[in-house]
């Protein structure tokens, strides 16, 4: 079975300082010597040195996968990488909110990714992370070779490329959840730019392999962001993490496609639905009757579950706020918010 956790590859322990993976990829090429050594010159220039040492402290993260190792991987997981040219034309795209400002118009005319799509592209992106860090690992300071260095460079800047991709295909989702935040004390702009680094955080530690839509988990990370970033809405924040109110509300634009917010809100009652199993009978009862879920077709209230079970209407609801607490240690555990 494969670990499901973050794997961070790095070689340099307790380093004083990290190099991003933008900051190194936008300064390397000016450090890239012109020239190749002859195969008679064995001196190996202090640039070099420093370019390898560089590569070698970065932090590489990525997602395991078994299908990593597996004879022929890199064929068949680069092989299927959709290609910008294969996007549908035909596809009608939602078009803009009348409230949405010009400059952030521009983002609906990015297609959103197919289920498939999707996947392919965090499994390429953290398979061409996995690779880069293997070749890290095969780094000599000393005699560093610039072949390997090109390729360990090369691999990250593809990674980064793809996530910028699924980023730049989310962002509206930044957009939607910031329009619920907006108040006086929190200006959209602002918002919109906080919103933008846990959606990045959350491309970088989605595990593609839970079949999960990344829509659902980058949901969860950009709403708790927002919430604790402004203290008009740290008590929202504290209903949104305990799920007692609209836990399934798809953080969604309301004039994008209603396929679209349908399909998110089953992803959302699937994820939550798979969590409950571990509750006991009476909890996973009370929380299914409370959000109509499985064989519940409509939310009952805290006085109709107490009936139901025999017990008092607060005992109910405490109950219920001790599952939901329960489901967000799970949450928690299984990566289904991301770390601030």
């Amino acid at each position: 079975m494969t670990d499901h956790t973050t794997c961070t590859i790095t070689t340099a322990i307790d380093s004083p300082s990290r190099v991003s993976l933008e900051e190194h990829i936008a300064e390397s090429s000016e450090k890239r010597p012109s020239s190749r050594k002859s195969a008679l010159n064995f001196s190996y220039s202090p640039d070099e040195q420093e370019r390898a040492q560089c590569i070698l402290e970065m932090k590489v993260e990525f997602i395991p996968s078994d299908s990593f190792s597996e004879s022929g991987a890199a064929e068949q997981i680069l092989g299927e990488l959709p290609r910008k040219s294969d996007v549908d034309s035909s596809i009608d795209l939602p078009k803009a909110p009348r409230d949405t400002p010009p400059y952030l118009a521009a983002l609906y005319a990015i297609p959103l990714l197919e289920r498939d799509e999707e996947r392919n592209l965090f499994r390429g992106m953290n398979f061409l992370k996995f690779r880069a860090g293997e070749l890290q690992k095969t780094i000599d300071v000393e005699q560093p070779r610039s072949e390997l260095l090109d390729q360990i460079e090369a691999h990250l800047a593809d990674a980064l490329r793809i996530r910028n991709r699924i980023v730049a295909a989310n962002l509206r989702l930044v957009v939607s959840i910031a329009k619920t935040v907006v108040g006086p004390a929190n200006e959209f702009d602002v918002l919109i730019s906080d919103g933008n680094v846990p959606l990045i955080r959350a491309a970088e530690l989605f595990n593609f392999e839970r079949g999960t839509r990344f829509s659902t988990y980058a949901t969860w990370a950009i709403r708790n962001s927002l919430y604790r970033s402004t203290p008009r809405n740290r008590r929202q924040q504290k209903r949104f993490a305990t799920g007692t109110e609209g836990v399934f509300e798809a953080a969604t634009d309301d004039h994008t496609s209603e396929q679209t917010d349908i399909a998110l809100e089953k992803e959302t009652k699937k994820l939550v639905v798979r969590m409950i199993a571990c509750l006991d009978d009476r909890d996973r009862r009370i929380v299914s009757s409370r959000f109509g879920l499985g064989d519940c077709d409509q939310p009952l209230k805290f006085r109709e579950i107490a009936e139901q079970l025999g017990i008092s209407t607060e005992r109910a609801r405490q109950l219920l706020v001790r599952s939901i607490r329960q489901l967000q240690e799970l949450a928690d555990r299984e990566q289904l918010e991301p770390a601030s």
